[in-house]
Formats: C-alpha cells, sequence, structure tokens
C-alpha cells in the first residue's frame, strides 16, 4: 500500500524486486492527480473516494442503517425543536479560494437568501468570518443552528468527489445544498432525501425560492429529514477508517481479480 502523501523514491527499488502475489494499493483521497512516477509501480487496487476502485466505502463518511428505528413520537419532537430553534439561513466555511465557480455562485444566491459565510475567501456583514475557524466550536454551533449547509465541493469536475462537508452537516442536523459531481454519486452513498442538489435548479434565484420554501413550511421541512428514522451518519476518521479497513479485508479475501493500473492519472483527472 502506498500513501500518496509519502516520499515515493524510497520505494523503487521494491517495485524491481516485487513479489508478483502481492497485491499493491494506492490510497488517494485528492481531487488531482498523483505524481506521474506512480504509473511505474503498477497498482493492483486503488482505495479512494471513487466509487469503481476496488475499495471506495465511507472515503469521506457513511451512512448507516439504524439498529433500530426512531420512533415516531420522538422524530416529530426533534423536527419540532430543530424547525423552531434554527435560523432560516445557510453556514458556509470556506477556505480554499482557487474554486470561482463556487465562489460565483455563493455570490448568486446570497442575493436572493441569508447565508452565514466564514472563512478568507469572504465578507460577511459582520466582517468577522476569520474568527470562526473549521472544526472549532463556532462551526459546530453553526452548523447546529442554521437550517442549510453549503456543502460545495472546491471541484465538481471529479467523478464521486464527495468531501466531509457533505456528511458533517448531515451529522449536526442541518440540510446539505449541494454543488459537485452528478447527482447518481450522492444518491448512491447519502440517505434518501437527504439533500438539495443545486443543479436541479435554474438558477440560483430558483433555488433559494425553493430554500424559503422548506425553512417556512414544517412539513417540507420535514422531508428532508424523514432519513433519520431509519439512518444515522457518521464522517469523523476515527468511524470511517474502521469501515475503509474493514472493506479492504473483506475484498483481500474475497476479490480474486488482478487488475493493474497502467495510468492512474487519467484515472484520477477523468471528468464527471
Amino acid at each position: 500500500m502506498l500513501y500518496s502523501h509519502l516520499n515515493y523514491e524510497k520505494l523503487l527499488d521494491l517495485a524491481v524486486y516485487r513479489n508478483p502475489n502481492q497485491l499493491w494499493l494506492l490510497w488517494h483521497d485528492e481531487p488531482y492527480a498523483p505524481a506521474p512516477v506512480y504509473n511505474k509501480f503498477l497498482f493492483n487496487w486503488t482505495i479512494t473516494y471513487r466509487l469503481d476502485s476496488e475499495v471506495s466505502v465511507a472515503a469521506y463518511g457513511v451512512a448507516y442503517v439504524r439498529n433500530e428505528s426512531i420512533n415516531q413520537i420522538a422524530f416529530a419532537k426533534w423536527i419540532d425543536e430543530n424547525y423552531k430553534k434554527r435560523h432560516n439561513e445557510a453556514t458556509w466555511f470556506v477556505s480554499n479560494c482557487n474554486s470561482q465557480k463556487r465562489l460565483h455562485f455563493y455570490e448568486q444566491l446570497k442575493q436572493h437568501f441569508p447565508i452565514s459565510a466564514f472563512g478568507k475567501c469572504v465578507k460577511n456583514q459582520t466582517n468577522d468570518s476569520h474568527k470562526c475557524a473549521r472544526s472549532s466550536q463556532c462551526e459546530f454551533e453553526k452548523l447546529s443552528t442554521s437550517k442549510f449547509y453549503l456543502a460545495f465541493e472546491s471541484t465538481t469536475l471529479r467523478r464521486d468527489y464527495i468531501t466531509e462537508k457533505f456528511w458533517r452537516s448531515l451529522s449536526h442536523g442541518a440540510i446539505p445544498i449541494v454543488l459537485g459531481p452528478k447527482r447518481q454519486s450522492y444518491e448512491r452513498i447519502a440517505p434518501p432525501n437527504s439533500f438539495i442538489y443545486a443543479q436541479d435548479y435554474s438558477d440560483p434565484i430558483t433555488l433559494a425560492k425553493h430554500l424559503n420554501d422548506v425553512a417556512t413550511n414544517r412539513q417540507e421541512y420535514e422531508k428532508y429529514h424523514a432519513w433519520r428514522i431509519n439512518y444515522e451518519t457518521r464522517y469523523l476518521s476515527r468511524d470511517v477508517e474502521s469501515v475503509r479497513f474493514c472493506e479492504l479485508c473483506y475484498k483481500l479475501n474475497t476479490n480474486k481479480d488482478r487488475i493493474w493500473y497502467t495510468d492512474v492519472n487519467k484515472y484520477f483527472l477523468e471528468i464527471d
């Protein structure tokens, strides 16, 4: 197994005297391609966010079927409490300023629906965006008091690239508004009807109208949380890494296929 952030130079000798019975795995969870020299290793499998990888479950988060469903009384209480306490707004934390598409979409959407944005890429109404950092108590408080979260990915071109921001919003009770890969990628891993796909709407104005309808109509709001009766989500590394290694262990004991990635760069740069 080769982790993408390690110095590959020390492994070149291993590749020359490689045991043909070994499986070599490339673990790569970033949207950019590995260094071209990685092709020399002729990896057999990949463990990554792409759903067609040999090991792909729980790259950044995972949904579980509950051992026991939440009863209707408890669920109705949860809906009532969150519908009343959460603000009719979306929250966004952004630190990567290179993705102009999502910044442009945000600038348009905020003209028609309230958004509390934080990070070096944006200026909010109080001009204190730098005071509320990612993974801080401030972020968790915003996620717990806003009805929506902008789970905008840094790139919409990479197949199946859905990161922890999506799972984090679900886990903290916010409805994710997603801008990323194709809808089918989300549907394959997310609980049913748990997100709002921005590209379903013709423009930010139309999306904003729908957000306002959901925020001000309890029945519409409940529709995006009905999945919580039967599912729960997790995104912390201590939860998802065990799932990933469980799948890896299972595949090692059941999958006898042997392939060789002759061009991992082409594989990871494939546009969705």
